[in-house]
């Protein structure tokens, strides 16, 4: 068993960016949150393993005090409440905006002489997380997570990782609700230079009826991305002089987004 636990605080000064209702006069923002992530590891035999991770609440953890509040009264003590702060381990909505226990990743490696193999609910890194972000720092409360499969190649100081995944199947079975991603990313690492740089290409399809991708809307109604289908080239060089470096990262967005903002086409 591995994990991470972390508390902080943040202070906004005048964060209110959009239209407040006519009755809030407050625009400075102050709270402390936790971070909170399991990430166990069985090890079924030296060809392969079993990981996950399981965190709770918005963003793998939540704001102090925020949670099911319950309170306590009792006929011998007059009205006097308690109330206490607690998560349910076994309810709670799919949006991650409750407190109770989520799985977040679960996926199999299999080890083998040409390569290491992947298939379950895994999240993509690449770069400096611009695009994809594999959420595998210790404060990243967010990542990049697929249902895919997955090939990690190595050739010399050539890497290789083709994935096929699914972002979303949508309401039905068929091809004409499905939401699906796959790509190639190659890098070539230099150790002795302290040099990497590498390329990657994904390609997303997504069909009429997916009803997975909302697409923002001036209406109170839900609009759906709909038909898309979208190419990224995202280019990346990472270069260390000694205890400085610099890292840069390019991507290159091709294709259609069908209902982009309200937007067809």
């Amino acid at each position: 068993w591995q994990g991470v636990f972390g508390a902080d605080y943040h202070a906004l000064s005048n964060y209110t960016l959009v239209d407040e209702p006519a009755s809030s006069t407050k625009t400075d923002a102050s709270f402390p949150s936790y971070l909170i992530k399991l990430l166990p590891v069985f090890v079924i035999n030296d060809t392969a393993s079993f990981k996950s991770e399981f965190s709770t609440g918005y963003a793998r953890g939540g704001f102090f005090g925020n949670g099911q509040t319950f309170n306590y009264q009792n006929d011998q003590f007059g009205d006097v409440l308690y109330y206490y702060n607690t998560f349910n381990i076994t309810g709670g909505s799919s949006n991650n905006g409750d407190n109770s226990i989520l799985f977040n990743r679960f996926w199999m490696e299999l080890y083998s002489d040409t390569a290491t193999y992947g298939i379950g609910r895994q999240s993509i890194g690449w770069g400096m997380g611009a695009i994809y972000n594999d959420g595998n720092k210790t404060w990243d409360r967010f990542a990049s997570i697929r249902d895919m499969v997955v090939a990690k190649i190595k050739l010399g100081n050539f890497g290789i990782e083709p994935f096929f995944g699914k972002i979303g199947q949508g309401n039905t079975l068929t091809s004409e609700t499905y939401a699906l991603e796959f790509g190639v990313p190659i890098t070539y690492d230099i150790p002795e230079s302290d040099m990497k740089m590498g390329f990657l290409w994904t390609k997303k399809n997504i069909a009429a009826q997916n009803d997975v991708l909302e697409t923002p809307d001036s209406s109170t109604t839900t609009s759906y991305l709909g038909a898309s289908d979208l190419n990224i080239f995202d280019l990346y060089f990472k270069k260390s002089f000694g205890k400085l470096g610099m890292e840069i990262e390019a991507p290159f967005f091709s294709g259609n987004l069908e209902n982009f903002r309200g937007k067809t086409g």
